[in-house]
């Protein structure tokens, strides 16, 4: 990776947002979800939105004092590392914080650490055996799939080979435990006899599709298998909190926007966003708009519902202004998805690289 685009990244300033300032206002043809979606307060908002780094070191720290829950370390690592994208910072990772409540030690370094007691706890049992267990190795996966992409960026080749050494035995026993999907099947079974383990249900299915444990096809067995659970059980009030943004951001990648859209919608005007449930506004910036922050720039992708003709979206990202305007275009052919122009100029690719940037932005994107 060419220096200077290394230096972009460290270099970034941590962008302040106003407070009580939603960092994005979206105008779509769907007027009573942007009212939803603009009025949501920035404290209420976890994942991609600008905290303090000293409010995440403080998320770390607490996190080192006890071994992670299979709840938690999923939404742990995204939260981290999302913030480094968000504010371009990714020295933060090599911060000193106190690890335990005594030694300083890196923000990596105590990433990495968490990820093992975790890793620990999963190698002391079969990921058939359980729900909690198989929800375990996936968020330890999509961890630990976040941890090397950090690590090769920042040239920490003892904690890459090291993740990279976790993540292969890990998937080598989650293509054991989950090929043909027929474990997704069986817990499907245990749960129409068990309505409250329908929401583990709905948080396996999405960590296993986010963490990149699964393959296409088997993603949408899965979150089908899910689907029918639903409906013949009617345990869709089960699903609330992080479990409907992850279900959501689960449906965007395997390509269902049209549910994603619907399932994010109720709980918006549900009032679904306080505490944990903030997930469901990361998976809409994230994974529905597709506005998403990346180390290098910001990433366009949007995966909105059949029916929107056109949206704008106003984002501020690192300490500039996005005015993004996502139109149809009949012009593109079937093997594009996309068309994108930046201040009026043709771009390659879906990611606005950081180095381009100006302080007032018009980006386009013109999909199929």
């Amino acid at each position: 990776m060419p220096q200077n685009q290394i230096r972009c990244i460290i270099n970034s300033e941590n962008v302040k947002i106003p407070p009580g300032k939603n960092p994005m206002e979206l105008s779509s043809p769907d007027a009573e979800f942007d009212i939803a979606l603009n009025s949501c307060r920035v404290q209420d908002v976890f994942g991609h939105i600008l905290v303090s780094s000293e409010s995440v070191i403080a998320e770390i720290e607490k996190a080192s004092l006890v071994r992670t829950s299979n709840h938690g370390i999923g939404t742990l690592f995204n939260f981290v590392f999302e913030h480094v994208k968000e504010t371009g910072r990714i020295d933060f990772l090599l911060k000193f914080v106190k690890y335990k409540g005594g030694s300083d030690v890196k923000v990596i370094e105590i990433l990495r650490r968490i990820a093992r007691d975790n890793i620990d706890l999963l190698y002391q049992g079969e990921l058939s055996d359980s729900m909690s267990h198989l929800s375990l190795a996936f968020q330890v996966r999509f961890a630990l799939k976040n941890l090397i992409q950090a690590c090769q960026i920042l040239k920490k080749y003892d904690v890459l080979q090291w993740a990279e050494d976790h993540q292969n035995e890990i998937d080598k026993r989650i293509y054991l435990s989950c090929h043909g999907s027929a474990i997704f099947a069986r817990f499907a079974k245990l749960c129409c006899q068990d309505v409250k383990s329908i929401s583990l249900l709905a948080e396996m299915c999405s960590w296993g599709v986010l963490g990149g444990c699964l393959a296409k096809d088997e993603s949408v067995k899965a979150m089908t298998e899910l689907s029918t659970v639903l409906k013949e059980t009617g345990g869709i009030g089960a699903i609330c909190g992080d479990s409907v943004g992850l279900l959501s951001a689960a449906d965007c990648v395997i390509g269902r926007r049209g549910m994603a859209f619907n399932r994010i919608k109720k709980a918006f005007l549900a009032g679904s966003l306080l505490g944990n449930g903030a997930w469901t506004y990361h998976s809409v910036s994230n994974f529905i708009l597709g506005i998403k922050p990346e180390y290098y720039g910001l990433r366009i992708y949007p995966c909105i519902p059949d029916g929107w003709g056109e949206l704008s979206i106003r984002r501020f990202f690192r300490g500039r202004r996005f005015e993004i305007k996502i139109l149809r275009a009949e012009s593109l052919d079937e093997h594009s998805f996309s068309r994108i122009t930046l201040n009026g100029r043709s771009y390659d690719g879906d990611i606005i690289n950081a180095m381009d940037f100006l302080d007032e932005n018009k980006v386009q994107l013109e999909i199929n």
